[in-house]
């Protein structure tokens, strides 16, 4: 899955609503690739990192330098769409 996390499936085009905000606002900031990159690395983290939720989070808001909502839908973002 990849294609701008194939608009956040299951569920379709930004699934049940989540990262509405995080498309608007962070796309105009960052490419498709850095996004994808950092889904990808939230996933590293959770799964091989022993991160908790909560320092995903953490880590998004600090490397995009976003805020804990933008941090949170890049979170959901990923763990919805690259199935992490």
């Amino acid at each position: 899955m990849h294609e701008y996390w194939e608009n956040f499936r299951p569920g379709g085009p930004v699934a049940d609503g989540a990262g509405v905000e995080f498309v608007a606002c962070l796309r105009s900031h960052y490419s498709g690739q850095q996004l994808i990159a950092e889904g990808y690395k939230v996933c590293e983290a959770i799964h091989h990192g022993g991160m908790t939720d909560m320092q995903a989070i953490d880590m998004v808001e600090n490397d995009l330098a976003v805020s804990s909502s933008a941090a949170i839908d890049v979170y959901t973002a990923a763990t919805i769409g690259l199935g992490c």
